[in-house]
């Protein structure tokens, strides 16, 4: 899917939207290469009564709000592009960068960060994208120059209230995660199918992907995390994605009680997404891992032609699901292969798992069953179970050797089955041996006879 509208020039938050921010025009932002030069600016800036510094470097942009704003720019199927307009995704993320910035403003009138990272041009950018409003220091210059470029008549900030988020997605987001190639897009066109859950089929927001580097940054000892509790960064994440949501849940189906947001990549991200969505129905789909291998090989994005690494990939993806799935409040892992068997019957018990309604029609999804939904490459065989018997002995043991652990954890094979292909090669090895040897000394003992 691509962007609902052209990306706009500038792609700058509008200034109604900027207007209603509660650190409209109060931002100063130094984002400059001269660390002396900002030192004595921002030394300055601090003997003014009138403002307020963050306790260290924020690294806000740099080290978080970099990736989602960079990541809008795509015009693809991944990313939030085809979900949200321009206006509704910079104000989201003015509404973020707020929450984080404002505890540190308190009952001053201006707040100054000082981040060396940021004199980046791409941070440059995108604080200018999403603070116009703000003063963007970038050469050298005097605290009068900066705090004259500021309106005048500004009063003393209100101490911000706890974020809290509007909740409108409770107990109304459905996750998808699983390795690539074990048909979550198939999951996904299976429950949108019903009329009381709304999603973009194909799509991959990479939402909570996109946000990694911001729960990084708090982690740190100099970051945002030097002023804002773990509690606030959960209200204020919680607030952007709810608001991405529900845009997308509106734009695409109003009339849908439920939303899904199908990313693999995000069976990386299950603790974050736990933890800012306790409520959240989430679904790993498994897929054995021969089939994924195989699949995964021959799509060119997953860049991974080898059916060994194909094959370690979901080992690591699988890993990581079952290792953090405990934490998961609402959590319920799905075989590919009962879904294939019979995809009525699962799709009720997730419903019923979930509190839906009972479908209306119980032919909903006669067609979404049928269609085939995977058009890449490497595609054109057919589709389903035990795909990867077409697999040569050698692809086999390579599999093997980069996942057979977890094939084994997750009950596709046997340990037996994995050591007994694993030894193969040498028992073949040592066969040919044995042949050459003897084949040797035949040739030998003729030679000698012969003289």
């Amino acid at each position: 899917m691509r962007r609902v509208e052209p990306l706009p020039s500038p792609f700058v938050l509008p200034g109604d939207a900027a207007r209603s921010s509660r650190l409209y025009s109060r931002m100063v932002f130094l984002a400059l290469t001269d660390e002396a030069a900002a030192r004595d600016l921002l030394e300055g800036l601090r003997a003014r009564e009138e403002v307020r510094t963050t306790p260290g470097p924020s690294r806000l942009f740099e080290l978080g709000l970099l990736h989602p704003w960079g990541a809008f720019h795509l015009d693809s199927d991944v990313g939030l592009g085809g979900l949200l307009t321009a206006r509704e995704f910079l104000t989201l993320l003015r509404g973020l960068a707020d929450d984080l910035l404002a505890p540190a403003l308190q009952t001053g009138t201006v707040l100054v960060d000082w981040s060396p990272q940021h004199a980046d041009p791409r941070s440059v950018a995108a604080i200018r994208s999403v603070y116009p409003d703000a003063v963007v220091v970038t050469e050298p210059t005097t605290a009068d120059d900066v705090l004259d470029r500021l309106p005048a008549g500004l009063t003393a900030a209100t101490p911000p209230e706890n974020v809290a988020p509007n909740d409108v997605m409770r107990d109304r987001l459905i996750v998808i995660i699983g390795a690539g190639r074990s048909g979550t897009t198939w999951l996904e066109e299976l429950l949108i199918a019903y009329d009381d859950i709304g999603g973009v089929p194909g799509h991959e927001t990479w939402l909570f992907h996109s946000l990694r580097m911001l729960w990084r940054n708090h982690a740190q000892p100099d970051g945002v995390g030097a002023w804002v509790d773990q509690g606030t960064l959960v209200r204020a994440l919680r607030t952007y994605c709810d608001g991405v949501l529900a845009a997308a849940r509106q734009r695409h189906a109003p009339h849908a009680h439920f939303y899904v947001e199908k990313t693999p990549v995000h069976a990386e991200r299950l603790l974050q997404i736990a933890t800012l969505y306790p409520d959240a129905w989430v679904v790993h789909l498994l897929r054995d891992g021969r089939d994924v291998a195989r699949s995964m090989s021959q799509v060119p994005f997953f860049d991974v032609p080898n059916v060994a690494d194909a094959a370690a990939l979901w080992a690591r993806v699988v890993g990581a699901v079952r290792r953090d799935a405990p934490r998961v409040p609402r959590f319920r892992e799905v075989r590919y292969e009962s879904l294939h068997a019979d995809p009525a019957a699962v799709l009720h018990e997730l419903r019923d798992w979930m509190h839906a309604a009972p479908a209306s029609d119980p032919a909903v999804l006669a067609d979404a069953i049928t269609r085939r939904v995977s058009a890449h490459a490497g595609t054109a065989r057919p589709v389903g179970p035990d795909s990867g018997r077409s697999l040569s002995s050698t692809d086999l043991t390579a599999i093997y050797a980069a996942a057979g652990n977890e094939l084994v954890r997750t009950g596709y094979v046997s340990r037996t089955q994995v050591w007994r292909v694993r030894l193969r090669p040498a028992a073949l090895f040592g066969q040919r041996s044995r042949k050459s040897r003897t084949a040797e000394e035949k040739a030998s003992g003729s030679s000698t006879q012969g003289k």
